[in-house]
């Protein structure tokens, strides 16, 4: 009961030191408050010379706001610049050639369903997907088997198929099944005329979309380059860097007049963009000085 009572005794003092320490600060906070306000304020006999400025009346803050959109509107048609652009044919572009050879599916599905059995794993094979330069093989493993297993006889599995490179999608985006994608003997040149003809590129409503080819599946792909502002477009060498370049710039020709799109190429190499030094397009020709 003593220690009790004690503990309520300390109890009680803390509250009262920390009601008294309470206090004392709102006190300082009250005198720093008046001392800000009284170097703010102005004595009465400037107070007396100040001019109050008369208010703004709602007709002359329109009449500026019109103002305001006069000039722009303005300085808008200075910039515009008129031309008879006209957007270049489909027609000068090359079409698909040649048609993939993807030598016999069936015999390359067995071959997988051993291979993946030979190493105690049992697989249910899927869809067979023919895309312009690789086929996709699909497969679905048994419950229970790890996705790195099947990932690890990579190797194994482009030897039993002599073929190189295979690459594994463990999972197929969108699927409950690994994909095995395996060169096709026989590529698919892809035309851009297909692209630039595609009713998706030629009705979308977007300025800024720029075809970049076709999936495993032989499916056109667009992407808005609005939405990717910061590009960096990287690869080994014969990887397709400068083709995708050019699809880029001539996805945007094919869409947009020098009306509304207008091109800064800056190439110190002076091996990429030089051959666009004639499109009416650019604000200053091709920068080749670094």
């Amino acid at each position: 009961v003593l220690a009790f009572i004690e503990k309520l005794k300390s109890w009680f003092r803390n509250k009262k030191q920390n009601y008294e320490e309470e206090q004392i600060r709102k006190k300082e906070e009250k005198l720093i408050q008046k001392a800000i306000q009284s170097q703010k304020e102005p004595p009465e006999e400037v107070k007396e010379n100040i001019d109050t400025p008369p208010p703004i009346s709602q007709k002359e803050i329109e009449a500026v706001v019109e103002e305001i959109d006069e000039g722009l509107k303005e300085n808008k048609i200075k910039r515009k610049i008129q031309t008879n652009y006209t957007l270049p044919p489909v027609s000068l572009l090359e079409k698909d050639r040649g048609k993939p050879n993807t030598g016999d599916v069936k015999v390359y599905a067995n071959i997988i369903k051993q291979t993946l059995l030979n190493f105690g794993i049992d697989v249910e094979m899927d869809e067979i997907t023919v895309g312009p330069t690789v086929t996709r093989y699909s497969l679905k493993p048994a419950q229970g088997i790890k996705l790195s297993r099947i990932l690890s006889l990579q190797n194994d599995l482009s030897l039993s198929l002599a073929a190189h490179p295979i690459r594994i999608e463990a999972p197929i985006p969108g699927k409950s099944l690994v994909g095995i994608e395996i060169p096709n003997k026989t590529k698919s040149i892809i035309g851009f005329a297909s692209l630039m003809g595609d009713e998706t590129f030629k009705n979308h409503p977007k300025e800024l979309v720029v075809a970049l080819g076709k999936n495993v599946s032989g499916k056109s792909i667009f992407v808005n380059l609005a939405k990717m502002p910061h590009g960096l477009i990287a690869g080994a060498t014969g990887s397709g860097k400068s083709v995708t370049i050019h699809a880029i710039i001539t996805s945007l020709l094919y869409r947009n007049t020098p009306d509304n799109l207008r091109f800064i190429f800056v190439d110190p190499k002076r091996v990429e963009l030089t051959l666009y030094n004639t499109i009416p397009h650019l604000l200053t020709p091709v920068i080749t000085e670094a």
